[in-house]
């Protein structure tokens, strides 16, 4: 990404790896909700294209249901 100029942001979902919280609280709802404020708050350029395996591709077809503004591309692996 760096090489080709384009933005990377990789984040662990609430409750999940080095995130806080619990993941007993962490339900998909809250994890697409989050990921759209991140691409909101921390993306210049967009549409995005997302990345995701498992919940991660789930999400992003989430995102990408709930806001098509926000994304053009989907990358998913066994969502």
């Amino acid at each position: 990404c760096k090489r080709n100029q384009h933005t990377f942001v990789c984040a662990d979902y609430y409750g999940v790896a080095r995130s806080s919280g619990d993941f007993a609280a962490g339900t998909v709802s809250r994890w697409t909700a989050d990921t759209i404020f991140l691409i909101e708050r921390l993306i210049t350029k967009s549409p995005v294209v997302l990345v995701g395996s498992g919940v991660g591709g789930w999400i992003g077809l989430l995102v990408a249901s709930k806001r098509p503004d926000l994304v053009c591309g989907l990358v998913t692996m066994a969502a």
